[in-house]
């Protein structure tokens, strides 16, 4: 066993015992008593206390790893499982037992007259020496009478020599293929200027070794060695390997049978497992772009909260003078642990609408500006203007148009709009713009001296030129006297030529302004003449003419 062993009478042994005994009454098969004797043999081990450390918590979701350590050869958990380390998630308590594996020397002593208490008996002179051996108790150490063996080469001071002081002995009842271990104590004889060395040999190669003492006198150190038997019988030789008088002591030679022992320690951890809960209430901000929306935390373990999912912490569970918008909010416990929840917080929507307007040269909108050329960018929040009670915010949409060109030119009496792509219409400057009923082209003939203008419409919008001064005489020539007089004129067709006085003989021709002849008529004995002329509105020239007077005309037929 290793360490201790506690048999069935009750007894913890820490020592080797094959002595102790125990009856166990009805114990045998034929209903008797059976007497039991104990051979124990305790090895004392050396394994590693095992120490898996102190109760720990985790977090729920978390694991934590528990490492029994890297010094034992099997593992045994409470989970089944077989390796060092373990990862656990969940409470509980949790076991291992550990074992180092070691080989111990068991069973009796093969060596006879180990500790030379019987002299020297059954030791002999190894081969090629002649010096037989002499327990001695000189060099027993403390105890005057512990009997030990010399190991030297000889008055000579020659190894190899016949008068070598060696030691040997047949150790017998080996098992072919089972290891043992040889064991001894040893210490120098003497001090000198040389270590001691001794050749430890069993025959067959099963052990070959050379052992040097370099140790204080009989400062006794126990040497071990294991070896396999290959024979039934082996001979054990311990032989002087140097020269001088430092001879070598040994003392309490073994040969044990080497079992392999499995030594045992266990310990056992407590897991806890830490579940936070959270609960979250909030309250919505009341309109977009509000800041008063408002979220609490509870959570009984933590002990600071973060609303951006654990980038920044606080030790207030409240949130204040949140917008609307998606928060992460967490908590944390003192160990670490975190739990989390999405909170929507919700405010009445955002109203806005577009103000879509077409204007003419400028517009002044809402927010004061005037606008002279198209925009679809500007805003303005209307606080409170929304139907809920909350602001709304209006996009312009302005297209600006204007008259593209505003101005005339003149030729005599025939004023033209250089505008191309308008609608037009004249006005009468000297009658308070008074539309001249027809005249919708783009160029107008006045038929009389005056000021006037145009209003031309494109897209959409309406601009009036400037007024345009026209001065032109209807009568071209006249030699007739003061009194000549032709009216209307403008004619809607007929109109009259008054002379003042009686002409024998009187010629009118009446052309067009590039001179095609359109009426020609000579009219006798008259001062007064009713004429009419049949084409098309536009202006004409009359001539009148009697001996040598004459008079010509601007005639405008509307």
């Amino acid at each position: 066993a290793c360490n201790s062993y506690t048999w069935i009478d009750g007894n913890t042994y820490t020592t080797n015992n094959n002595t102790a005994t125990f009856n166990i009454i009805g114990g045998a098969a034929a209903g008797c008593d059976s007497l039991v004797t104990l051979d124990l043999t305790i090895v004392n081990s050396t394994i590693p206390a095992l120490n898996l450390g102190n109760d720990s918590t985790i977090c729920n979701g978390s694991v934590l790893v528990l490492d029994a350590g890297l010094t034992y050869d099997t593992y045994n958990w409470s989970t089944s499982d077989t390796t060092q380390t373990i990862a656990v998630n969940s409470a509980g308590t949790y076991f291992v037992e550990v074992a180092s594996n070691t080989n111990a020397a068991t069973g009796p002593n093969l060596i006879t007259n180990s500790d030379f208490s019987s002299n020297g008996a059954f030791w002999n002179a190894c081969a090629n020496t002649t010096e037989a051996y002499a327990p001695e108790t000189t060099y027993g150490g403390s105890n005057a009478t512990n009997t030990v063996a010399e190991i030297d080469a000889g008055p000579d001071n020659t190894i190899g020599t016949a008068d070598d002081m060696s030691l040997c002995q047949t150790v017998v009842g080996l098992t072919i293929g089972q290891s043992y271990q040889l064991c001894f104590n040893y210490s120098r004889r003497d001090i000198g200027p040389n270590p001691t060395t001794t050749f430890i040999t069993i025959d067959g190669g099963s052990l070959n070794q050379t052992l040097i003492a370099s140790n204080s006198t009989f400062a006794f150190t126990q040497a071990c060695y294991t070896f396999t038997a290959t024979q039934t019988t082996h001979l054990l030789s311990f032989t002087p390997g140097n020269s001088g008088q430092e001879g070598m002591i040994l003392d309490d030679i073994s040969t044990h049978v080497l079992t392999s022992l499995s030594c045992y320690t266990s310990d056992t951890i407590q897991v806890f497992v830490e579940t936070p809960v959270q609960t979250v209430s909030f309250s919505n901000p009341i309109c977009f772009g509000d800041n008063n929306g408002n979220i609490y935390v509870d959570n009984a373990l933590a002990f600071e909260y973060s609303s951006d999912g654990g980038t920044n912490w606080q030790i207030d569970s409240f949130f204040m003078n949140l917008t609307s918008g998606n928060y992460n909010i967490c908590s944390r416990t003192a160990l670490g642990c975190t739990v989390c929840d999405i909170v929507i917080l919700n405010s009445l929507p955002q109203i806005s609408g577009t103000d879509t307007r077409t204007e003419c040269n400028s517009y002044t909108w809402i927010d004061g500006n005037t606008f002279t050329t198209s925009n679809n960018s500007a805003t303005f929040n209307i606080v409170g203007g929304a139907a809920n009670g909350c602001d709304s915010l209006v996009t312009l949409d302005l297209t600006i148009n204007n008259v593209t060109d505003i101005t005339t030119s003149s030729s005599g009496a025939i004023i033209t709009a250089n505008n191309l792509g308008a609608t037009y219409q004249w006005l009468d400057c000297d009658n308070s713009n008074a539309t001249i009923p027809g005249e919708t082209g783009q160029s107008y003939t006045t038929v009389a001296n005056g000021n006037y203008a145009v209003e031309l419409t494109e897209n959409g919008c309406i601009d009036t030129t400037a007024c345009v001064n026209i001065i032109t005489t209807a009568i071209l020539e006249n030699n007739f006297g003061s009194e000549f007089n032709i009216y209307p004129n403008p004619t809607k067709g007929n109109f009259s030529v008054d002379l003042d006085k009686i002409y024998n003989s009187i010629f009118i021709t009446i052309t067009d302004l590039s001179g095609r002849l359109i009426e020609c008529k000579e009219y006798n004995k008259t001062k007064l003449m009713n004429l009419k002329i049949d084409k098309p509105a536009g202006m004409y020239l009359m001539r009148i003419e009697t001996g040598d007077q004459k008079a010509v005309i601007r005639l405008i037929k509307e």
